[in-house]
């Protein structure tokens, strides 16, 4: 028999106002994995507000009652959060291997069988398209795929699921992938074509990157590598920092260019000659803007539309007005708040996360009216 003995699979999709990606890709991710006996669809409607639950009523009801798709919808989330909304729907699902598949990719011709054939040849393994680090030019999967994961739902039990701590877009698969190889589990690449079918979008989409909030950003000249960096939101918030540009670092001195550099991200942002931003809230008191990052405050004068630190060092900051500046400042600080907590995860070995807590939700099944609770074991 062709499927004798194969594993249970759950397809994992989690949406949160996608419906006019979910529409386009989810029916025919159904037809496209129909034949295999073992698998089921878990799909977690992430408080969404564009009439998800209606649309899947009134076009999949047949796929509910069969059993292969499951319907759970959550009231409580106020933003879309990438890392629990996964651990929610991989602790909802009951399959030995569990993939991530997002709202706008499709599932791909026969990837169950594909899925099952590489857990029947070796379980110690999960499936990714995002290559390990130093992988070369021989492979490169579009961004837009790269959130499909595939594993046994004991080593994401194991590594105690998605980093909870990421809240914002960009890389906690990174850090799933990196926490999986370093508890021992090998790296598989997902390089076939026909499963990187997606609906193309922008950013905008993707995260809220911040452009209406923001009162004003500003940069401060230090020497080729670094300069300092303010953001301020006009909710009263600022983050600093200085930018680096580890390409060009130590680029005055002789021994540049007879060391081999071997740079993970080619910009980063420190504070105190730690990575990270100095975050803290700002307000106007006449002339003076005084900034507040627990404790530790600092002035600012209004100089000719710029702006000149009141204190000892006096350095003036000056307007970006570069829309493409902008626009690149803030998509990197959506990136790099997670980057910051993947780093911090491989400096420290760390392949458990979350403390135990994780994937907690309310959910409600098939519109049925009775809650469940998620993750509260």
């Amino acid at each position: 028999m062709k499927y004798m003995d194969c594993k249970k699979i759950s397809f994992c999709i989690v949406c949160g106002n996608r419906l006019h990606q979910l529409r386009e890709t989810l029916p025919v991710s159904l037809r496209q994995n129909e034949g295999y006996p073992e698998l089921e669809y878990v799909l977690l409607d992430y408080n969404s507000k564009d009439g998800m639950g209606d649309w899947v009523r009134e076009n999949l009801s047949s796929y509910l009652e069969s059993g292969l798709l499951t319907y759970y919808r959550t009231t409580e989330p106020e933003v879309f959060h990438y890392s629990h909304g996964k651990n929610v729907a991989f602790r909802l699902a009951t399959g030995e291997i569990l993939c991530n598949i997002n709202a706008d990719h499709f599932a791909g011709e026969g990837f169950a069988e594909y899925v099952d054939r590489a857990f029947q040849a070796d379980e110690k393994v999960f499936l990714t398209p995002i290559a390990p680090r130093g992988y070369g030019a021989r492979y490169y999967a579009p961004a837009d795929v790269l959130g499909r994961i595939c594993l046994r739902k004991t080593d994401f039990e194991a590594v105690q699921g998605f980093d909870e701590r990421m809240n914002r877009y960009g890389f906690e698969d990174h850090d799933f992938a990196n926490r999986l190889e370093m508890l021992g589990i090998k790296r598989i690449l997902m390089e076939d074509p026909g499963f990187h079918q997606f609906v193309g979008h922008g950013d905008e989409e993707r995260y809220d990157a911040g452009h209406d909030r923001l009162e004003g950003m500003y940069i401060c000249y230090k020497d080729p590598s670094r300069s300092e960096l303010l953001m301020m939101d006009r909710d009263g918030s600022f983050v600093k920092g200085t930018a680096v540009d580890y390409s060009t670092l130590d680029s005055e001195t002789p021994s540049f260019g007879r060391n081999l550099r071997h740079i993970r991200f080619l910009f980063t942002v420190e504070f105190n000659d730690h990575r990270g931003w100095m975050k803290g809230r700002w307000r106007r008191e006449g002339e003076e803007i005084l900034f507040d990052a627990e404790g530790k405050g600092f002035r600012m004068v209004g100089e000719d539309g710029n702006l000149r630190d009141a204190g000892e060092r006096g350095l003036v900051f000056r307007p970006v007005w570069n829309k493409m500046l902008i626009h690149n400042m803030l998509r990197f600080n959506v990136y790099f708040s997670s980057r910051c907590i993947m780093e911090d995860n491989l400096e420290m070995g760390r392949t458990s996360v979350n403390d135990g807590v994780y994937g907690r939700a309310v959910v409600y099944r098939n519109f049925d009216q009775l809650p469940i609770r998620v993750g509260d074991d």
